[in-house]
């Protein structure tokens, strides 16, 4: 089940707490309040399913960490997004254990994010090796048909976080740029932790569902990720989808 409390950076309607830095006296929208939060969690628990809530905002994140505390329903929540999270709010995302489905694409694509929150709210934008410290479950998706489809892309974003595009966000917070091996397995391992289920890795007892890709993401130049090609598809062990087109040779640019 999943509700929306907030809008976009894009539009300048995700919910803060402090006005946007390039328009001020706007603090976005909080589309819901806590009554409305509230019946949401009593039906995903009638029902037994999680709760996928959209909090973009740190007013947003804010709003329904505080719902959550208050709660005494037995719901499992987990943020979609969570685009700004500062320590006080990461703190008690830590204790209630909330796992995050993040889209690290939005980096690039809203490379403008720094003119919008300014540079002190931004060293806490798309804080993944933040959000991975504090031992949550951070899960990757892509947020097609927005963003383009490709987990190569997002890889490619949460490793870079836009240093070889220009992007200022860069600058602020390259420390939050995650290494190879913590995007992939925010790609595969985490989304099926964060449903509860056992997949996402090679290992004995686990289904073989994996992909072939035309060069090794462990030993390609982080400039390159976004190039990775698939050129099979395996699940239950059996190919079930394979690349008409032969692997292109990787150059130097």
């Amino acid at each position: 089940l999943k509700v929306v409390l907030d809008g976009s950076f894009g539009a300048r309607t995700a919910a803060l707490r402090e006005p946007y830095s390039d328009d001020p006296g706007n603090y976005g929208l909080l589309l819901l309040d806590r009554r409305r939060l509230e019946e949401a969690m009593r039906l995903a628990e009638r029902a037994g399913l999680q709760l996928a809530t959209h909090a973009i905002g740190d007013r947003a994140l804010e709003e329904l960490l505080n719902t959550v505390k208050s709660s005494e329903r037995k719901v499992n929540v987990r943020v979609e997004h969570a685009s700004l999270t500062p320590p006080d709010l990461l703190s008690d995302m830590e204790d209630l254990g909330l796992g995050v489905a993040a889209q690290p694409r939005f980096i690039v694509s809203d490379w403008w994010i720094v003119r919008r929150l300014g540079i002190e709210r931004c060293r806490w934008v798309y804080a993944f090796k933040s959000i991975l410290s504090r031992g949550l479950i951070l899960a990757f998706s892509s947020d097609a048909p927005v963003e383009p489809h490709s987990p190569w892309e997002g890889i490619y974003a949460a490793t870079t976080r836009g240093r070889y595009e220009g992007i200022k966000l860069a600058e602020i917070s390259l420390s939050e740029a995650l290494t190879v091996g913590e995007a992939i397995y925010c790609y595969t391992e985490a989304p099926a932790k964060l449903l509860g289920e056992e997949l996402g890795r090679l290992s004995v007892g686990y289904p073989a569902d994996f992909v072939v890709v035309d060069v090794d993401p462990y030993k390609t130049p982080l400039s390159r990720l976004k190039r990775i090609r698939i050129l099979e598809t395996y699940v239950d062990g059996v190919r079930v989808w394979r690349s008409a087109s032969p692997p292109r040779p990787h150059t130097s640019a």
